[in-house]
């Protein structure tokens, strides 16, 4: 539900795009310089970050994009008096593929 309420929802503040970029070449590019002394964990990790890429690439046509919270876990989330689920902490949200709030729900 929370997906089909910000549909038309247009954020006034600047939010980073959970894209393929923020998903896998901002981490990647943050732990190369920190294993730069292990040269195969270098390899394994960039193959790794490839096949993510071409696989999630396939798949992003089918995906919808829209608001995402991105932090969607039950820490996030009260029953209220009327037993309505109430979310709260959007400070990691944007536009994103929906299915990204599924990856973070425990």
């Amino acid at each position: 539900m929370i997906h089909q309420q910000t549909n038309d929802f247009i954020s006034s503040s600047r939010c980073y795009s959970l894209d393929l970029a923020h998903l896998i070449d901002q981490p990647v590019a943050a732990l190369l310089p920190l294993i730069q002394h292990r040269p195969t964990d270098i390899t394994y990790v960039m193959s790794e970050a490839r096949e993510l890429r071409t696989g999630r690439s396939a798949q992003c046509d089918v995906l919808e994009w829209g608001f995402c919270h991105s932090d969607f876990h039950g820490g996030n989330a009260r029953l209220d008096s009327d037993g309505l689920c109430r979310i709260f902490d959007f400070d990691c949200c944007g536009p994103g593929w929906r299915a990204y709030d599924l990856a973070v729900c425990r």
